[in-house]
């Protein structure tokens, strides 16, 4: 019973010289422990996961949702992100219009919508949205 005490002391302590074989014997378990053990038991639990990113909604989805909301008195809600306005933006796709149309944040979403929907929307209102760090990542429109 001693001795087991010993060895584990030994092993706890890691009192082995290098190149012992118990040395060797304490890497190789220290080796086969990271390579057979799973990820999960390594990883950060404490960390929260990334928020993932919002879904692109697809035209046939979009024309879906505007003969719903067509039958219905709700408007409809749409998430356009900042790429894509900034995108949209800068194409020549209105560029005829002039630049003081383009300081209106609301005037240049209505004609994203228009361009991207293919049909005039009535914007009624829209809101900034904010990833966990407070920075912009686009905005939700409401519109019929």
């Amino acid at each position: 019973m001693k001795t087991l005490l010993i060895g584990i002391k030994n092993v706890l302590l890691w009192s082995y010289e290098r190149g012992s074989w118990q040395y060797d014997l304490l890497c190789l378990l220290i080796i086969l422990a990271v390579f057979l053990l799973p990820n999960s038991l390594f990883s950060d639990h404490d960390r929260l996961p990334a928020p993932a990113p919002p879904a692109a909604q697809d035209v046939s989805q979009a024309n879906q949702s505007l003969k719903a909301a067509s039958q219905a008195s709700d408007p409809i809600r749409w998430d356009v992100k900042l790429e894509e306005l900034g995108a949209y933006r800068s194409s020549g796709s209105e560029a005829a219009t002039g630049p003081s149309d383009l300081d209106n944040l609301e005037t240049l979403l209505a004609r994203y919508l228009r361009d991207h929907l293919g049909r005039e929307a009535r914007i009624e209102r829209f809101e900034p949205q904010r990833d966990a760090q407070g920075q912009p990542i686009g905005y939700r429109v409401w519109f019929r």
